[in-house]
């Protein structure tokens, strides 16, 4: 019964990333057909990631829904009204958890904020920047949905806590590629993905998880462009 249940799980692993995949082509590749002229441009870029995220979340829940015990999206996500001053609290803590791990590093190695992406200096840096500033916003709810309230659970049932944690934290790094030019950024979000999953487990909720993460994410925003 056990092997049946992991098999199951890895099946629906599979299905969602598929399905995440082949929905997020057909768009694109949409996108490329009617716009060719805006062909890998960053704003081209920078839409597609809104609408992964898009179709990272609905995809989740549509497979969340479709459990035959399914106790609905805000069971999923983990909110409870009664929990409101928790969520409060460890969306605080931990991000200045984070953010005094980034400044330790930012200490000692280096800076842990990329430099402002080449493109915005010969664009419209004031709409490029506020569709620079949706995508980080947008970023938050489908990661966390997906990392934390998806793929952590899947791993953690098939290969318990330690390791589910770990793998989980391990791909959400990985998957900011972008960063691995800048050790101490890729570092600091790694640690992002562990103290993510810490409190995912803590709080048995996403709620937290999301603030930390938009907030993580509106910080390097500021400091980016001030």
């Amino acid at each position: 019964m056990y092997k049946r249940e992991n098999t199951n799980l890895m099946n629906d692993l599979f299905v969602v990333v598929a399905y995440i995949f082949c929905i997020c082509a057909v768009l694109f590749s949409a996108g490329n057909f009617l716009n060719p002229s805006i062909l890998n441009p960053p704003l081209f870029d920078m839409t597609n990631q809104i609408i992964l995220n898009i179709v990272v979340i609905v995809s989740v829940f549509v497979y969340e829904l479709s459990k035959p015990n399914s106790q609905g999206i805000l069971s999923f996500i983990g909110f409870r009204r009664s929990n409101i001053m928790l969520y409060f609290v460890y969306s605080i803590v931990g991000f200045l958890v984070v953010v005094l791990f980034s400044s330790m590093l930012n200490f000692l190695f280096g800076s842990v904020t990329p430099p402002m992406p080449a493109f915005f200096e010969n664009a419209d840096f004031v709409f490029l920047r506020k569709v620079y500033l949706l995508t980080l916003i947008a970023a938050p709810f489908g990661e966390e949905i997906f990392f934390r309230g998806f793929l952590q659970n899947i791993l953690i049932k098939q290969l318990g806590i330690k390791i589910g944690v770990l793998l989980s934290a391990l791909l959400f790094a990985v998957l900011h590629t972008g960063y691995w030019e800048y050790s101490t950024a890729f570092l600091s979000v790694l640690f992002l993905g562990f103290a993510l999953s810490f409190v995912r487990l803590q709080t048995h909720s996403l709620i937290p998880c999301i603030m930390i993460h938009l907030f993580n994410n509106l910080l390097a925003y500021t400091l980016l462009f001030n």
